[in-house]
């Protein structure tokens, strides 16, 4: 009635906040731990968050637009991608810090004797993709991104293979305390087509990269030289990734021990230079996705899947064993590609 009569038109008229500061103080707060944490709120899932607690309240999309608006120096809303996806943030710098460390320490070394190691793991991944999510003010595009859930059934391949196209036994992590017998029932030898390993996270660890460079990939080099009559202390190569594992205090004396120099990709580079990646492992993923299942975690179908793992674990080694085979064909020709060092 006031503004009637003072001619001033309804739209002027600001709304009632739904929400004092105080309450919107703990909404933007939870919107920050919620990022923090690796799963941020979207749009959708904070209003059903805020009427979780307010059922009375009639939210749409123009309060979430409002309070953007109003706590722009402490939230805002941005795509974010899922962590497996940081692979692909890869500064040219790195790269071409990565192409003249290959000029110099690998040009030249035998191709018998540079090697390529890479973890791969099998297991089902959500189908994620890049999201619209509410995230604190100061994170940039690129750093925006959120957790991918897996769903536990692991399996880790530590594979080794050559320039030349040789490659030694791969190392496999099974997440299980013990082996069944019927694992070997393929015809598979442990020890000499795939050495096996168990752990309860099915993860490559430092421990057990130190005993597969300990009691495959040494000796393995070992017979190259001798194979290829080189002197038992011509300096072999090693390409591998930033992995952790990779670098624990006894493995590098080993390796040092050895004559084998370390060459570490540059970070997120695995779909440019990591050869395994490109090869290998594209080839065994495209065996093992065939025979794969993707049954809802505790659910039935899940529950079966546990008790027959040993039969589908024994099918997913074979198809490894094989897939390392097959990929020697031509394998050269695509490393040399790959790691851009023709000259070798």
């Amino acid at each position: 009635e006031i503004a009637r009569s003072e001619g001033i038109e309804k739209r002027t008229i600001a709304p009632a906040r739904k929400f004092t500061t105080k309450q919107e103080d703990a909404f933007v707060k939870e919107i920050q731990n919620r990022y923090n944490e690796g799963y941020p709120f979207t749009q959708a899932t904070f209003t059903e968050w805020i009427q979780q607690d307010y059922p009375q309240k009639n939210l749409t999309n123009g309060y979430i637009q409002s309070l953007l608006v109003r706590r722009s120096r402490d939230i805002k809303s941005q795509m974010a991608r899922p962590l497996e996806r940081l692979r692909f943030d890869v500064m040219l710098e790195s790269a071409a810090e990565y192409k003249i460390k290959l000029m110099e320490d690998v040009d030249g070394v035998p191709a018998c004797l540079v090697a390529n190691t890479d973890e791969s793991g099998i297991q089902e991944f959500v189908d994620s993709h890049p999201i619209e999510v509410l995230c604190p003010a100061s994170i940039t595009a690129q750093q925006c991104r959120y957790k991918v859930e897996r769903d536990g059934k692991l399996v880790s391949v530590l594979a080794f293979i050559f320039l030349n196209g040789d490659s030694c036994a791969p190392g496999i992590v099974v997440k299980r305390q013990t082996l069944d017998a019927i694992i070997f029932d393929h015809g598979l030898r442990n020890g000499q087509d795939a050495v096996i390993y168990t752990r309860k996270k099915g993860y490559v660890t430092g421990e057990i990269f130190f005993m597969w460079i300990r009691d495959i990939f040494v000796p393995f080099i070992k017979q190259q030289r001798i194979k290829y009559k080189l002197r038992p202390t011509r300096e072999a190569v090693l390409l591998l990734d930033g992995l952790g594992a990779h670098f624990k205090d006894e493995t590098l004396q080993l390796l040092r021990t050895a004559h084998i120099m370390l060459v570490q990709l540059p970070s997120h580079t695995s779909h440019a230079y990591q050869p395994l990646d490109l090869t290998t492992f594209k080839a065994m993923k495209s065996k093992v996705k065939g025979i794969k299942i993707g049954f809802e975690p505790k659910s039935q179908g899940d529950k079966i899947w546990l008790r027959s793992d040993g039969r589908h674990l024994c099918r997913i080694l074979v198809q490894i064993h094989w897939s390392l085979r097959l990929t020697k064909l031509g394998l050269r020709t695509e490393l040399l590609y790959y790691l851009e060092i023709s000259d070798v």
